[in-house]
């Protein structure tokens, strides 16, 4: 019987959610040795499936909730510390009113 990927469980573990744009930054401070072969593995198994793409090495793009979060959890599982942001797109035009409210 083949053995169920860490990944698929925590993609069935995650409630669906919003459906937007997240970044996941996550970060192996602390981490003796190499990150785990395994945790990259899973990774590329979520984002071969749910078109998250890699933005910088620790920082993916997902098009959901659900997709960041269970790319968390996966992180949080091999001692990474992580945090997820919603991604707003502005145009040019928005972000420059945007900004002189501040």
């Amino acid at each position: 019987m083949p053995r169920n990927r860490i990944a698929s469980m925590f993609l069935k573990s995650v409630e669906e959610g919003d459906t937007g744009l997240y970044l996941v930054i996550y970060d192996f401070e602390g981490i003796r040795g190499s990150i785990p072969t395994r945790f990259y593995w899973n990774l590329d198994y979520i984002l071969s499936r749910h078109k998250g793409r890699r933005v910088q090495k620790s920082v993916i793009e997902c098009n959901s909730f659900k997709v960041a979060k269970a790319i968390a959890k996966l992180a949080e599982h091999y001692g990474a510390t992580v945090r997820v942001y919603k991604v707003v797109n502005l145009s040019y035009a928005n972000a420059h009113d945007y900004l002189d409210q501040s």
